[in-house]
């Protein structure tokens, strides 16, 4: 990055401070990475602490973004500028089949979670190429049905992992500089039209429920979000049957859901009350909203600290609600405990990056 673009991310980081997340020094900048122009180690560490001392809201995290190569021979010497650490991982070019590509990735991952121990790892791009066909890199074959089945996997299941971003939405014709590749990464091509369907639905979370219709058998309650609309559902079923019960609608538009528990009976009517956990993306607001299982009625929202990036939600047995969350910045963990009645807070519980 050159220095007015480095000046352009901290006023952007400034001005917007409940838009930016993340304000990210370069991708796969250093010697070895497939730019032309790679800066060295030292110069990179000084843009990371130039911008990091030139945003003033210290909950916007400061990174850069490593090649898989980079981040193994240069990443323990950026990360004490790093935030959180980004990494870009393509089990493509680790030349697997698609059948292990998944494994892989995550083999990846939680090698470099091990390595930079204490701070967040976040997927910065994975992806695989859907052409030109014949031109296979060991056993990974490029093709539109293993893209397909690629994308899908990490919609599915990347979420459990935290951010991950797919590389990438539309094919670049002039990338003719990397490799017979480099024009096929798309999800869509090159005038727009989808190479496959993509799944949009992803499973966020699971809970049972007590008998709701009076068939001896525990009810079970899907949390899933639909990408496209931004709707959130939980979509419950009979635990003995498998037929669909009822569906209800969680969330306003532009909540992301993290996950869902069973509450016991809040408003006295003979059935127990569901609980989603969800994000504002906007905003970085934390909240749990409350609904009856049986009507869908809306019972209580209860907000969370917003510092902390929610991870899971978890109802005590006295009926009080509580939610794990990460502050990656400063790598603190919080269990924050509140009453689903009246939102009142009954305890934190903190951790450093301490064992």
């Amino acid at each position: 990055m050159t220095q007015p673009q480095l000046d352009l991310a901290i006023s952007q980081a400034n001005t917007y401070p409940n838009l930016v997340k993340v304000v990210v020094v370069g991708n796969e900048c250093l010697p070895g990475d497939s730019t032309p122009s790679p800066v060295s180690v030292d110069q990179l560490n000084q843009d990371l602490q130039y911008v990091r001392a030139g945003i003033t809201n210290q909950n916007i995290l400061v990174t850069t973004c490593l090649s898989y190569g980079g981040a193994n021979s240069f990443g323990a010497q950026v990360a004490p500028n790093c935030d959180v650490m980004m990494v870009n991982i393509y089990p493509f070019y680790g030349q697997v089949d698609i059948g292990s590509a998944w494994s892989n990735l995550t083999s990846a991952y939680s090698g470099f979670v091990n390595m930079f121990s204490g701070k967040q790892v976040i997927v910065g791009e994975t992806g695989w190429p859907s052409g030109p066909v014949g031109t296979n890199n060991g056993n990974a074959v490029p093709s539109v049905a293993n893209e397909q089945t690629y994308i899908n996997e990490v919609l599915a299941n990347g979420p459990s992992m935290g951010p991950i971003f797919a590389f990438e939405a539309f094919d670049e014709p002039w990338k003719t500089n990397e490799g017979s590749w480099g024009i096929y990464w798309g999800i869509w091509d090159k005038n727009g039209t989808a190479k496959f369907s993509v799944n949009t639905y992803l499973s966020r979370d699971m809970s049972f429920i007590a008998d709701l219709n009076n068939n001896g058998s525990e009810e079970v309650a899907l949390l899933r979000h639909d990408l496209d609309r931004g709707v959130t559902i939980v979509h419950v079923k009979d635990g003995q049957t498998g037929k669909v019960i009822k569906t209800i609608r969680f969330l306003r538009a532009g909540w992301m859901p993290a996950a869902a528990a069973t509450l016991a009976d809040l408003n006295g009517n003979g059935f127990p009350e569901l609980a989603v956990l969800g994000t504002n993306e906007r905003t970085g607001e934390v909240q749990v909203e409350i609904r009856d299982s049986n009507t869908g009625n809306l019972i209580r929202r209860v907000n969370f600290d917003a510092r902390f990036r929610p991870k899971e939600l978890v109802v005590r047995s006295d009926n009080q609600i509580a939610v794990l969350g990460t502050d990656a910045s400063r790598g603190v963990t919080q269990v924050e405990v509140r009453n689903p009645l009246n939102g009142a807070l009954v305890k934190t519980i903190r951790w450093n990056n301490e064992f």
